[in-house]
């Protein structure tokens, strides 16, 4: 084994035993580890060809980054979505990979591809790199679905070079707590006709029946104006609520109907709690 083996190996086995001993920990004082895990993960970034230097960098990023809002893992990927060996100066991802390539992973930010310039793919170089390909919109619409669906949280852009618009997203505290609650939501309602094309989705909360999350999704390219009943909301017209809008950090006044305007591909990400004093 030669000693960048060894040191990554190295580091696999610390970060390993660190994780473990947290998770044992945490167990012993609940018993149970029902949250989605939040982490990082090296492939989108670098292939299977992350060296010492990049790792290190990274590691340092994410315990500055991610770290302090409840991320825990970070991933060095050996290649399992497909093992490549390319010889210098040949691109990866071919037009159709680069399709595939952001599929995995939470796609933000800055993702490259490293490849080997030896045979012994000690010495690397920059491949194919990019930004993401998502709006603003996108990204919004992206992991309130990922939060709503209590889907683990991996990170896949470069923790040194993605904007601070990536970050804040995906640390976004109401966000992270929706995520964390574990719970899968339901599609509510379905808006569709000629023009009008929204999803609406409810994720309840695990421990508390008067509280959770909705998401409002235009499904559209273009700017939706609308019009929706309380009920379609999943909410009961009866009852009082406490609402948030996440994204927009508002507060919004409850109402029998609500009026959304919604930017094409986006979402209206909103935390309900039903108030003291109803019936």
């Amino acid at each position: 084994m030669n000693k960048q083996q060894k040191w990554i190996s190295g580091l696999i086995f610390l970060v390993l035993i660190s994780f473990l001993s947290n998770s044992h920990a945490g167990a012993q004082a609940s018993k149970q580890t029902p949250a989605p895990f939040l982490g990082w993960n090296s492939y989108n970034c670098y292939g299977s060809h992350i060296n010492e230097k990049l790792t290190y960098e990274n590691l340092i990023a994410f315990i500055q980054k991610l770290k302090p809002y409840g991320y825990e893992y970070f991933v060095l990927d050996a290649g399992w979505y497909r093992h490549y060996d390319l010889k210098p100066g040949e691109i990866w991802p071919t037009d159709g990979d680069k399709k595939h390539l952001t599929m995995d992973m939470i796609p933000f930010g800055h993702i490259r591809i490293n490849y080997p310039l030896t045979y012994n793919k000690l010495e690397t170089t920059r491949g194919y790199e990019r930004m993401d390909y998502f709006s603003y919109a996108h990204k919004k619409t992206f992991i309130t679905q990922r939060a709503m669906a209590a889907s683990p949280l991996f990170m896949g852009g470069a923790l040194t070079s993605s904007p601070n618009i990536v970050f804040e997203l995906i640390t976004n505290a109401d966000m992270l707590e929706c995520n964390q609650n574990g719970i899968t939501g339901e599609l509510v309602s379905r808006i569709s006709d000629y023009s009008v094309k929204v999803d609406i989705w409810k994720t309840p909360h695990k421990n508390n029946a008067n509280e959770g999350w909705i998401g409002v999704f235009n499904r559209n390219e273009y700017m939706e104006l609308i019009k929706i009943d309380k009920e379609k909301l999943g909410l009961n017209k009866t009852v009082s609520y406490n609402l948030y809008d996440i994204w927009g950090k508002k507060i919004m006044t409850d109402s029998e109907t609500f009026i959304f305007e919604i930017p094409g591909n986006d979402v209206v990400f909103i935390h309900f709690t039903e108030r003291k004093g109803n019936s």
